[in-house]
């Protein structure tokens, strides 16, 4: 439906999120979107969240804004959920509170951009010229989602591949 009612306003999906919360805040009805009730309520809370998250990034440095994020999407709950899985993710996400915490208090406004880039520049498969008649390696991990129509997978011993927690 959100797609949809972009489509027809001309807009993005983020931007028609932020819409909602224009039209509530200007104390329209978001009913006369073309949204369903339903849709609307639930969109409608998280086109809210997507505001404050952005007014807030105007104003905290991008290691609050991440806790920020964190805190207030109910993630840190979800990972507590005292699986092995939830663990693993939890110190991913104290990895890149890690990777984050370099910036300081530099504003996350000017922070954010030079960290995507960073973080998009630190894996090559995006650059990958698949066309070339070259043999590619990469990590299991890394191949995720991709389709080749030969693949040699290496180095397979008990207890990495099924890494021994998954067991």
């Amino acid at each position: 439906e959100l797609a949809n009612w972009s489509a027809e306003e001309g807009t993005s999906l983020g931007a028609a999120l932020l819409r909602l919360a224009g039209l509530e805040r200007d104390h329209h009805s978001v009913d006369e979107t073309l949204l369903s009730p339903r849709s609307s309520k639930l969109l409608l809370g998280l086109s809210r969240l997507l505001l404050a998250l952005r007014e807030a990034s105007q104003q905290l440095s991008l290691g609050e804004l991440l806790k920020r994020v964190v805190d207030d999407t109910g993630y840190a709950e979800m990972l507590a959920d005292g699986t092995e899985e939830g663990k693993e993710r939890a110190e991913n996400v104290a990895e890149l509170y890690s990777a984050v915490g370099r910036f300081g208090s530099q504003p996350a406004t000017d922070a954010l951009p030079v960290f995507l880039e960073e973080v998009s520049l630190a894996t090559d498969v995006d650059q990958t010229d698949w066309g070339a008649d070259a043999t590619t390696l990469m990590t299991l991990h890394a191949a995720k989602g991709l389709e080749f129509d030969t693949v040699f997978i290496v180095g397979l011993e008990e207890g990495i591949c099924p890494h021994s927690r998954a067991v």
